[in-house]
């Protein structure tokens, strides 16, 4: 729970901190799949042209 007040610089840098954090957390989560579903795309396009064959 965040309480609601008057912040001191030391909430400010931990909030800011956990914010950085999370969204480079994300943002690497969101490479991971994008590399995952770039991988996936392949070997199904390859599936898909040997059976065309």
């Amino acid at each position: 729970m965040l309480v609601i007040g008057f912040p001191n610089e030391f909430d400010v840098f931990l909030i800011t901190y956990l914010f950085f954090i999370f969204y480079f957390h994300l943002l690497d989560l969101f490479i991971n799949f994008s590399q995952l579903g770039v991988k996936l795309v392949g070997k199904l396009t390859h599936i898909w042209c040997f059976i065309q064959q």
